[in-house]
């Protein structure tokens, strides 16, 4: 018997890349820097924010400085434009409501910062939908390494 389902938050419950893309465009085009494509943020994203800055940023711009304030920047333009664009995937509001009304726990852990995984959930899907709701913390190592499954 299924007691919990564990949901990975972009490209699973919502369509994030607009956002993401939009907000890392921004970053680029205020450094003048080249931007990218959605198609190419696609292939960019799913090992955590940070991750996503360095391959956006030139190498010339990749000094621990420089993507520290490089992630500082594209944090604060993100936050303030994640649900610009971003959407549910069809389909699944209904399937978190049967899931729950099945007694099935339903759970988020994200490669995506901690601090905007509660907020983005909560938005599309209320409070109480999910048992815990987890992204990228210091310390704890992204997917695919399972130990913040475990935590």
């Amino acid at each position: 018997m299924i007691k919990t389902i564990l949901f990975d938050l972009d490209g699973t419950l919502l369509n994030t890349i607009d956002d993401l893309a939009d907000a890392a465009n921004w970053v680029c085009a205020q450094n003048g820097w080249p931007t990218f494509s959605v198609e190419t943020y696609k292939h960019f994203v799913g090992n955590g924010i940070p991750k996503l800055v360095e391959l956006f940023s030139p190498e010339s711009a990749r000094t621990p400085e420089q993507l520290a304030a490089t992630l500082a920047a594209f944090s604060a333009r993100y936050d303030a434009h994640k649900e610009d664009k971003t959407a549910p995937y069809p389909g699944m509001a209904e399937l978190l409501d049967a899931l729950q009304a099945e007694g099935i726990q339903t759970a988020v852990f994200s490669n995506k910062a901690d601090e905007f995984c509660g907020k983005i959930v909560e938005h599309y899907f209320g409070k109480g939908k999910f048992t815990v709701i987890r992204g990228s913390r210091k310390g704890v190592p992204t997917k695919p390494d399972p130990a913040g499954v475990y935590a």
